[in-house]
């Protein structure tokens, strides 16, 4: 139970005791399991534990909630073992080749903490102060241009595949793996991650891409060489199973706004049953209009209003486009007012601003309904087929792709 998962990207061991050291400097133990004296009772052992994570954790509705029976062991146990987890602070990161991606793993450092919990335009004054500096500035663009870069050659190479939503959320994309989601790479499947799903998963080299920079083990760089070759983890939509960090398959449109209502309604559910200190994640989507048109996704919208399901947040990429031409052409469906009536949070900005997107997401979890934000957008964003239909993919003029990156870079 004492044994700690490394919380830290990067290969200095020294970081990650630093990290893992408790609020009164002591380190806890890593190397070793927690050893009995001779002759003692593993009750007592498990006596010690419960009393740590009451100690750490949990307040005396849950420790009622432990000797009635309502708590699981498993959760407790998890919670007990991610203390250090979530104390992460956020590296920057440098692969193999140099290139600093600037993506970390919680941003859960204490001003992190109060940023979330404050009103939307505190963001900015923080910002304002001087706690943003220039170079954190410039890394947040090339995180972005790294992360726009891979989006369009891996289909490039591939000779097949849709870059045009990457190029156009990678704004988006890295600020939610930057500075709002609370994951581990390591451990892909820790109970209380957030959860990130791509509904529009035709574009599925965004989520390649952030796997990838972030560290899971799955997603190499010769899997995104690799997009869309048989054998490869990197299929054309997200796949459940092929790699950690992928939630769930996507692709049909309306399948995964669908799904994610599922996730929210669980976390939901385990929240109220195991207290807010075990169960707190959020759940994070990424839908186009075409995952707006389908039927279903208006039950699941209906349904997640209801349930005033909280920790839910839908990212509308909102460029107006189809892979048939503008929206117009077959949907006049005003999407703000639509999720209004069905109960949820809305707010719209510029899908390509990452301060407008991180304080959108502060005003989102600050309202207990669920939220979703209309992010205006620019499909294949700097590229000659920009705010057309042909943006969607098969972009392969490798002048036109070069232009394209000059053009993000400049933009963000």
């Amino acid at each position: 139970i004492y044994e700690r998962r490394p919380v830290l990207r990067g290969p200095d061991p020294e970081r990650r005791h630093e990290a893992n050291a408790r609020d009164d400097d002591t380190p806890i133990a890593h190397d070793a399991p927690l050893s009995l004296p001779e002759g003692a009772s593993p009750l007592l052992l498990g006596l010690g534990v419960l009393l740590d994570v009451v100690d750490r954790f949990l307040d005396a509705g849950d420790l009622l909630g432990i000797l009635i029976g309502d708590l699981d062991a498993e959760f407790l146990l998890e919670r007990h073992d991610q203390f250090d987890r979530i104390q992460a602070v956020r590296p920057e990161v440098v692969d193999e080749a140099g290139v600093i991606g600037h993506l970390g793993l919680f941003n859960a450092e204490v001003l992190d903490d109060e940023v979330r919990d404050t009103a939307a335009g505190e963001v900015l004054a923080h910002r304002d102060a001087g706690l943003a500096t220039a170079d954190d500035e410039d890394l947040d663009r090339l995180a972005i241009a790294v992360i726009r870069g891979l989006a369009m050659d891996a289909p490039l190479a591939a000779n097949s595949g849709h870059q045009g939503t990457a190029m156009a959320l990678a704004p988006l994309a890295h600020v939610l793996y930057s500075r709002v989601m609370r994951f581990d790479p390591s451990d892909p499947h820790w109970s209380d991650r957030d959860r990130f799903i791509l509904s529009a998963g035709h574009g599925s080299m965004l989520i390649y891409s952030l796997l990838y920079l972030t560290g899971y083990a799955d997603i190499t760089l010769d899997e995104i060489k690799n997009f869309r070759q048989w054998g490869a983890r990197t299929a054309g939509h997200p796949e459940y199973g092929h790699a950690g960090g992928v939630e769930t398959t996507t692709g049909p449109l309306g399948e995964g706004i669908s799904n994610a209502v599922g996730f929210a309604m669980a976390e939901e559910n385990q929240r109220a049953r195991y207290g807010a200190k075990i169960v707190d994640h959020f759940t994070y989507v990424m839908a186009g209009d075409g995952c707006l048109m389908e039927g279903v996704s208006q039950e699941a919208i209906g349904l997640a209003g209801m349930q005033e399901l909280s920790h839910l947040i839908v990212f509308w990429d909102n460029n107006n486009i189809t892979i048939d031409g503008t929206v117009d052409i077959a949907d006049k469906t005003d999407q703000i007012t639509r999720f209004e009536a069905s109960g949820w949070h809305v707010q719209a900005i510029d899908g390509h601003d990452p301060v407008a997107i991180d304080a959108a997401i502060v005003a989102a979890k600050a309202d207990p309904r669920p939220s979703m934000i209309a992010c205006k957008t620019h499909i294949a964003l700097g590229h000659a087929a920009q705010d057309t239909s042909k943006g969607h993919g098969a972009l392969t003029d490798k002048a036109q792709l070069e232009a394209a990156k000059e053009i993000g870079r400049a933009h963000v």
